[in-house]
């Protein structure tokens, strides 16, 4: 089964109405099998939502269907190779998160362009509903 790594940028879009926001909800709705993210998305998602004052508790109802990866060592370690790629901290752990897992990965939702071009690099589709 082909999988769908789902950034928190993306994530966030379904929280707070920006242009993207029913392509990313719509585009979601549609796929059959578990979305997957890494841990890290919990705290980007939930901080972002406190700080734009929205509520975060269909936030972590989502985050209870999602396939949850876990930030290991091994992940930290591949973070580290990621940022040389250009992006930051946090979006290296998003990068190598899903270079773990890419050979099941169909595709990877951002919106985030550095992170985008990075993600491409490595050879995992991006997919950003309502931009391409």
């Amino acid at each position: 089964m082909k999988l769908l790594y789902v950034e928190s940028s993306a994530i966030l879009k379904l929280f707070k109405l920006e242009a993207e926001t029913s392509a990313v909800s719509d585009f979601l709705a549609q796929v059959e099998g578990p979305l997957l993210t890494s841990e890290l998305s919990q705290l980007e998602v939930s901080g972002n939502l406190q700080k734009f004052g929205i509520e975060t508790n269909l936030a972590r109802s989502l985050f209870r269907t999602m396939l949850l990866i876990p930030v290991e060592s091994h992940i930290i370690q591949s973070a580290s190779d990621a940022m040389l790629l250009g992006v930051g901290a946090l979006d290296s752990i998003h990068l190598a998160t899903a270079r773990a897992l890419s050979e099941d990965l169909e595709g990877f939702v951002t919106y985030d362009l550095r992170l985008a071009g990075a993600v491409s690099s490595a050879g995992i589709p991006v997919i950003s509903p309502g931009k391409n």
